[in-house]
């Protein structure tokens, strides 16, 4: 425990031990307050705004799309161009032009 080479017995006597635990659980939460989460996961998406975005451009407020131009308020989309507030969408590469679908 805490990095350091045990025996199984060790080890057992270890996991009863209340104090260390407590230790454990402490040094897990400062690991956890101290560690950097990122607020936004864009791979290769120019002037776009969301979350969980790959390889688009000009898309705003939109989250969980890949290859789409131009598109807002849209979830869960794949290849699609000029799109506003489209969740759901985009089984071909041809989506353009869609408004308010689900």
């Amino acid at each position: 425990m805490l990095n350091k080479q045990v025996t199984k017995e060790e080890f057992e006597n270890l996991l009863q031990d209340k104090h260390l635990q407590e230790k454990v659980k402490k040094e897990f939460q400062k690991l956890h307050e101290s560690t950097p989460i990122p607020c936004l996961d864009l791979i290769r998406s120019e002037k776009s705004s969301g979350n969980s975005m790959a390889d688009s451009k000009n898309c705003h407020f939109s989250h969980i799309i890949i290859g789409c131009e131009d598109c807002k308020y849209c979830d869960v989309l794949r290849y699609a161009k000029s799109c506003y507030d489209v969740s759901y969408y985009g089984v071909n590469n041809t989506n353009e032009r869609l408004y308010e679908c689900e």
